[in-house]
């Protein structure tokens, strides 16, 4: 069975998950980002960087630098991290909710003849 055909930049620009990976220069400045980032994905307090969605602009990474640091002295360095192909193959194998799974069986045993 084959799940998806297409490049890995093709399969990749399907999934959503562009994240914006900063590393804050203290553990207060840290903690002050965490305080105002409640949507963010991904924490890690000892390398003190924090990942936020993000659709991958220029603009939106330079609002979420605005927001977060308008000092510029907070964020010592930052990453756009695009969707990898585990991401891809995550999706594409994650079981489904159950209305989705029922509706698939539905519709497969449904004849096939009239």
């Amino acid at each position: 069975m084959i799940a998806a055909r297409g490049t890995a930049a093709e399969l990749k620009s399907r999934v959503p998950g562009d994240r914006l990976d900063l590393t804050l220069t203290t553990s207060d400045a840290y903690l002050r980002a965490t305080a105002r980032t409640p949507h963010a994905t991904h924490h890690d307090p000892p390398a003190r960087t924090l990942g936020i969605p993000t659709d991958g602009t220029a603009r939106h990474v330079r609002a979420l630098l605005d927001e977060l640091d308008p000092d510029g002295t907070e964020v010592e360095s930052f990453v756009l991290r695009t969707a990898t192909l585990d991401d891809v193959f995550l999706s594409l194998t994650a079981p489904r909710p159950a209305a989705a799974a029922h509706e698939r069986t539905t519709t497969e045993e449904a004849p096939t003849h009239v």
